[in-house]
């Protein structure tokens, strides 16, 4: 497969119809958009599939996004923005209570760990406040049935169940959501989710702009039991014009164009994907919608030049799911073009950025949600939990108690 090294930044090889390795390849699709390649269908197969099994035996790296320190800076900015939703509603006479409360959907929960640990930290904020904890309703979701259903046997989550303020739903990243019939704000908890969804591919140069198509072969024998394993394919890219009105939603081409004007020579990736189903969410709150999101990417546009050539992915679990940089300045751009605000990190961070996006009506402003992200970000985060610990591993052996103890 074309691809890229563990840094996700390797030229890597792009395939032609010249290349001899093609010679006995079988087409399985040609010239489509990136965001509608079947490789994304595969991938979501595979953590269907695999459940608990994708992080505990094949390895796919977790231990970032699911830690206490995280999962604390979370709590904090929540409850910051449960206490300004609690008082904008009792303006308007529409109160947060247990029959309507802050509801906090996270996607993609996986292991659950950090489910459990923002839960454990939330509830003691609450109490804090004199808030009872049923005033949030926080929702895990996954596309795997296994992984659920792991959830509802696991005995640390289920005091949060019988509290009454977990609960637990299959959801499909590209399935219409449903829009909930009580609105109420919304939280959107995204660690490590816009990274696997799909995305469209552009390639800036001096000033035009095209979109890179890709055709997907395989030397597999075509099989009636079983789709193409990932780790099989491979990937070329033709270049395109693109229109004015790629997308149906006028903001999308807007951020295109402004990107056609501003960079010189850049491989733009787009979260379609991620867009569509913030925006399919946001229809179920009540114009408040904040949304955290954890990931690797660019979160300034004078970063996107660092990204050249063909589309590359960066694989885990032995080949059989990758990932992408997320473009979190498109989302930003998103969110500023709709009303809304983007808060970003300030300081540089190699592995992990922590985004906020917020959604709210016409001159409402939240700044204690802004200060509380901010506090957040300012210090010691998962980034540098990430740098410490990954050199800590190899020494662990070397080291004393004394030593450790000041480390933590």
């Amino acid at each position: 497969m074309w691809m890229a090294d563990q840094n996700g930044d390797a030229p890597g090889r792009e395939l032609n119809s010249a290349d001899p390795a093609m010679s006995t390849s079988r087409v399985l699709e040609r010239d489509v958009p990136l965001s509608q390649s079947l490789i994304w269908r595969l991938q979501q197969n595979f953590y269907a599939q695999r459940g608990i099994k994708a992080w505990t035996e094949d390895m796919v790296p977790s231990y970032i996004t699911n830690n206490p320190l995280i999962a604390e800076m979370y709590a904090e900015i929540v409850a910051a923005y449960l206490a300004e939703c609690v008082e904008l509603a009792q303006k308007q006479k529409q109160p947060l209570s247990p029959e309507n409360p802050l509801r906090v959907l996270e996607l993609g929960a996986g292991t659950g760990k950090f489910s459990c640990l923002f839960l454990r930290k939330i509830r003691i904020l609450l109490q804090d406040k004199k808030l009872p904890a049923k005033i949030i309703r926080y929702c895990m979701t996954d596309c795997s049935e296994s992984l659920v259903a792991g959830w509802r046997a696991n005995r640390y989550l289920a005091e949060f169940v019988d509290a009454g303020i977990l609960e637990f739903q299959l959801v499909r990243a590209e399935d219409e959501q449903p829009e909930q019939q009580v609105k109420s704000p919304l939280v959107v908890i995204a660690n490590y989710v816009f990274d696997s969804l799909p995305q469209d591919a552009f390639i800036i140069t001096d000033g035009q702009i095209s979109e890179a198509l890709v055709t997907t072969t395989t030397n597999e024998a075509e099989s009636s039991f079983s789709p193409p394993a990932l780790a099989s394919l491979q990937l070329s890219f033709r270049n395109v014009p693109v229109s004015s009105t790629r997308y149906p939603d006028k903001s999308w081409n807007a951020i295109l164009e402004h990107y056609r004007g501003s960079l010189g020579t850049a491989t733009v990736l787009f979260p379609s994907a991620a867009l569509n189903l913030l925006q399919q969410l946001s229809k179920s709150s009540n114009g408040r919608m904040l949304v955290l999101a954890a990931d690797k990417g660019f979160t300034r546009e004078d970063t996107l030049v660092f990204s050249q050539g063909p589309p590359s992915l960066e694989f885990h679990g032995g080949n059989h799911c990758f990932s992408q940089k997320v473009n979190l300045d498109a989302m930003a751009r998103y969110f500023w073009k709709s009303g809304g605000e983007a808060f970003l990190p300030q300081k540089y961070f190699s592995i992990l950025n922590i985004c906020a996006f917020l959604a709210h009506g016409p001159g409402e402003e939240f700044p204690a949600t802004r200060k509380a992200y901010q506090d957040a970000l300012a210090g010691f985060g998962p980034d540098d939990l990430f740098a410490l610990m990954s050199w800590l591993n190899a020494h662990l052996e070397e080291i004393s108690v004394a030593q450790a103890l000041a480390l933590l």
